[in-house]
């Protein structure tokens, strides 16, 4: 599920008021500025996570075992195709 551009602003906009509070840590930049990056970041992560969740069920579709999409087996199987997903892209070094 896509996180929607109102998410991402609330969720950078309460990691930025954490890391202000947070003892240790200093903001070289105005909040402001560096709660846009983490929204965009929030964002991008959220659209290349989509892909590789498209990319798991594409395998888990291809695997030739017909299984109803929401079964608990079809979601245990598409958690293991995206383990795999995730594992090659850290891997690659993406």
């Amino acid at each position: 599920m896509a996180i929607s551009h109102d998410r991402a602003a609330d969720l950078s906009r309460r990691i930025v008021e954490r890391l202000a509070k947070t003892r240790g840590i200093t903001l070289k930049a105005e909040k402001e500025l560096v709660r846009n990056r983490i929204q965009k970041l929030l964002l991008a992560w959220d659209r290349e996570y989509e892909t590789l969740e498209a990319e798991a069920k594409q395998r888990l579709a291809k695997s030739g075992k017909r299984i109803p999409e929401g079964s608990r087996e079809w979601e245990l199987r598409f958690t293991e195709y995206l383990e795999r997903v995730l594992e090659e892209y850290a891997s690659r070094g993406e």
